[in-house]
C-alpha cells in the first residue's frame, strides 16, 4: 500500500577543504550493439560527468513527518543531460552487462528482483535551451511508459545575494518559481557545468542544492565524478507510449480518483490544470 501511494505521488510530479571532482573509468569506446540486447534505449551521446544528489521529499500532507529519501543521478552530456533515479540506472546497466555476457534471459529478468527498486519512476532528457522542451518519461497506471515533450519549462532565475557551502564549494544563491512552488538554488561558480537536479539548469555554475521554500522537496549534491570512457546519456525505449503532458496527467489523476476502475481512458477531469490536494497528496509539481 505504501509503495502504491508513493508511485501515484511521483506520477503526479514529477539532498572543510574544497571537494575534488573524482575521475571514474568505464567500458572505454562504445561497444557494438547486439541484436539480442534486452535494454532498448535511445542514446544522446556520451556523458562527461556524473553528479549524484540526495533527494528528500515530504509527499503526504496528511503525514508531514513522513520522509521519502532517494539517490538521484544526473548524467551530463555535451548537448543533453539526463536526470533519473540511480537505482534505475543500476538496473539498466546490469541488464546491459548481462546481455553482453550472453547470460540467460531468466538471469536478466531476476535482476529486477535482486536489486533495490527505484523510488522515483521518472526520467528527463534536458536540453541546454529549455525553450526546446525536455523529453519526459514516467510510468502510466498500466504497463506502458508515457513519453512526452514537456515545453512548459518556463522559469526565470533571479541572482541574489548570499553564500552557502555545499560539498566544500562556496555557492551563490538564485531563486525562481516553477509550477506552483518557489525555489532557492545554490550553485557553484567554480564548477563550469550549467546543469542541476530535476528540471533545473541555466545558472553560471553547477547547482549543488535546490529546495522549495516550504522545504517539501530538497536535492543536495553528494558527489561528482568525471567520466572516462563510454557512458551514454540515454532514455529507455521499452514499452513506450507517446502522449502529451496534459493527457498523461489526466489519465494518472483519473486512475488515482477511481482506483477500482479497470479502464483509465475515461473522460473525467479532462484538463487538469492544478493538482487537487484534498487527498493529502503533495506532488512536486502543483500545476
Amino acid at each position: 500500500m505504501k509503495y502504491s501511494l508513493l508511485f501515484i505521488v511521483f506520477l503526479l510530479s514529477f539532498t572543510c577543504a574544497q571537494a575534488q571532482v573524482r575521475s571514474i573509468s568505464f567500458d572505454g569506446p562504445e561497444p557494438p550493439v547486439r541484436l539480442s540486447d534486452t535494454m532498448k534505449k535511445i542514446s544522446y551521446g556520451n556523458a562527461t560527468h556524473r553528479v549524484f544528489y540526495e533527494m528528500l521529499g515530504h509527499p503526504l500532507l496528511t503525514r508531514p513527518n513522513f520522509e521519502l529519501r532517494g539517490e538521484m543521478l544526473l548524467l551530463v552530456g555535451e548537448k543533453e543531460s539526463c536526470f533519473m533515479d540511480y537505482r534505475q540506472w543500476r538496473i539498466d546497466s546490469a541488464k546491459t552487462k548481462a546481455t553482453r555476457e550472453l547470460k540467460s534471459l531468466s538471469s536478466i529478468v531476476n535482476l529486477n528482483f535482486s536489486m533495490p527498486q527505484p523510488i522515483i519512476h521518472i526520467a528527463l532528457i534536458k536540453k541546454r535551451n529549455r525553450k526546446e522542451g525536455f523529453l519526459t518519461q514516467q510510468p502510466s497506471p498500466v504497463r506502458h511508459i508515457f513519453r512526452y515533450l514537456d515545453t512548459g519549462m518556463r522559469y526565470e532565475w533571479k541572482l541574489e545575494k548570499g553564500e552557502h557551502v555545499v560539498m566544500g564549494y562556496v555557492c551563490k544563491r538564485a531563486s525562481c518559481r516553477f509550477r506552483g512552488r518557489d525555489y532557492v538554488a545554490w550553485y557553484a561558480p567554480d564548477i563550469p557545468i550549467f546543469e542541476g537536479p530535476f528540471v533545473f539548469n541555466g545558472l553560471p555554475g553547477l547547482i549543488l542544492q535546490v529546495y522549495d521554500t516550504q522545504r517539501h522537496y530538497t536535492f543536495t549534491a553528494s558527489r561528482i565524478e568525471k567520466v572516462r570512457g563510454w557512458m551514454p546519456v540515454y532514455l529507455s525505449d521499452e514499452l513506450i507510449e507517446k502522449t502529451t503532458r496534459n493527457e498523461a496527467r489526466r489519465i494518472i489523476i483519473n486512475a488515482r480518483e477511481n482506483p477500482g476502475v479497470s479502464s483509465i481512458t475515461g473522460e473525467s477531469d479532462p484538463a487538469p490544470k492544478a493538482q487537487s490536494r484534498a487527498s493529502g497528496v503533495n506532488p512536486i509539481e502543483l500545476e
